[in-house]
Formats: structure tokens, sequence, C-alpha cells
């Protein structure tokens, strides 16, 4: 799923997979990889939002409110998160975006 990304976009989902994983989330959506991209360092998706002029607390504060309303286990019945459908649409996206650039 990952091999084709780059290192930062790699441990961006690692990042969101742990998150969801820490959460007890069956499914690793993506608003676990926002929250994860907005939590890297040195990474370009607070840049890049900061240069539209996006509001990032706003944005934290509704990436934190959808992943409160994600079901979540507890226990010995925690596993590693299957990977959406729409995290899959994204990564695909990501490197159809990045082959039209030339990356």
């Amino acid at each position: 799923m990952t091999d084709k990304l780059t290192t930062k976009s790699q441990e961006a989902v690692a990042a969101a997979i742990q998150l969801a994983t820490s959460a007890g989330n069956p499914t690793l959506e993506p608003v676990h990889l926002l929250r994860a991209l907005l939590a890297q360092e040195g990474g370009v998706a607070l840049g890049l939002l900061q240069a539209v002029g996006a509001n990032l607390h706003d944005i934290e504060i509704r990436a934190h409110g959808e992943l409160a309303r994600l079901p979540g286990a507890r226990g010995s019945s925690v596993s590693q998160p299957q990977t959406s459908r729409e995290v899959l649409n994204v990564i695909a996206q990501a490197g159809q975006e990045a082959s039209a650039l030339g990356d």
C-alpha cells in the first residue's frame, strides 16, 4: 500500500495506524491520516494548510470530534485496524498527483 510513498508519507501512514490502534478503532480512516499529518514534524501539510488560509485550530477540533465518534475497542480485543476504502482512495490519489508532478 505504501511502497511508492515518500518517507514522510510512509511515516504519516504509520503514525495514523498507531493512532487508530491506540484508540481501538477497527478501521484506519482518513481522519487518522489527517491527524498524523497535522502532528508530523517537518511535513508539508501544516505549511500547505496555512498557505491557503485554513484555520488549523478548527481543523484540529473537528478532527478530534470525528475521531471521538469512531467505534473503538479496549483490552485484549484490540487488533491492527483494517484500512478503509477511503484511505486507499486517498493514497491512490496521492500517487496519481505525484506522478502528474513527475515525482
